[in-house]
């Protein structure tokens, strides 16, 4: 039997997504940009980052995190 913690950690994914372009004025437009997301298992939104222009961008940086996220450590703010 799994244990829960290990269970959740079993069923977290990755979302990688583009957003939908808008106008925000006749000659400015904002969205269209690629996104990932890192959900539990219940579904629920743990991490959503964005802003890359190009989705291997973006699916390069969840790479990065895959690999080397269980080496960060958390550094006290000033």
């Amino acid at each position: 039997m799994i244990a829960p913690a290990q269970q959740e950690k079993a069923t977290a994914r990755f979302d990688v997504y583009r957003t939908d372009e808008m106008n925000v004025s006749s000659t400015r437009f904002c969205g269209g940009d690629w996104h990932w997301r890192l959900t539990d298992a219940a579904g629920r939104t743990l991490v959503d980052a964005g802003g890359y222009s190009t989705e291997e961008g973006c699916r390069e940086a969840v790479t990065i995190l895959q690999q080397r996220a269980g080496y960060a450590t958390l550094r006290a703010s000033a």
